[in-house]
């Protein structure tokens, strides 16, 4: 049996004692339950016993396992981007792990045009460079190396609002989180400034 926990609130394609197939869908990844953040709870059990569907025989010591339940493993992540988002201020992390922080629209007076990245398993010494572009040339970039392992964080930075107001238009945000010269992960949105 396996059991998925933390799916998406009315996502759930499918209903007890259905069959599916490889690659039907069974919902969207979720936050709901008691969660923290976005993700998927995934077990299988066979009777009473939990098996590790990476060794199904619990016999791997170190490494691999000789078999396993998948029919093609999934590659492990050890850390990346979850959000990304646009907002006027630098929001609270509980804002940006609930999913609200992000503005897709600022008004032209707006204090400030921050971009925030939402991250998970981040390690000290990864970088993380948030790029905004936007109408008339407007540009502005920011590079952090981030100073301690974090199961969950975030960064933001962005600009004040120095003039009487924003160009109006299509402003794009761009994350990029690196580990050792090798990008983990990448994350683009789109803010409007409207009148």
């Amino acid at each position: 049996v396996s059991q998925y926990c933390h799916m998406k609130l009315g996502s759930i394609t499918v209903s007890k004692g259905q069959t599916v197939k490889v690659g039907d869908p069974l919902g969207q990844v979720g936050l709901s339950g008691r969660s923290e953040f976005p993700h998927l709870h995934f077990t299988v059990r066979q009777g009473e016993r939990v098996i590790d569907p990476f060794d199904p025989e619990d016999t791997a010591t170190c490494g691999a396992a000789d078999q396993t339940l998948w029919a093609e493993a999934p590659a492990y992540v050890a850390g990346g981007l979850i959000g990304l988002g646009f907002a006027s201020t630098v929001p609270e992390f509980d804002s940006i792990k609930a999913g609200t922080a992000h503005k897709a629209s600022l008004s032209q007076d707006a204090g400030a045009l921050v971009l925030w990245a939402y991250m998970f398993g981040t390690r000290s010494g990864d970088s993380l460079r948030l790029v905004i572009t936007g109408p008339e040339g407007f540009s502005f970039e920011h590079e952090t190396t981030l100073e301690k392992t974090q199961a969950l964080s975030f960064r933001a930075a962005g600009k004040r609002l120095r003039t009487e107001s924003w160009p109006i238009g299509a402003y794009q945000g761009l994350a990029t989180l690196t580990r050792k010269g090798k990008i983990i992960g990448t994350e683009a949105i789109s803010l409007q400034i409207a009148p």
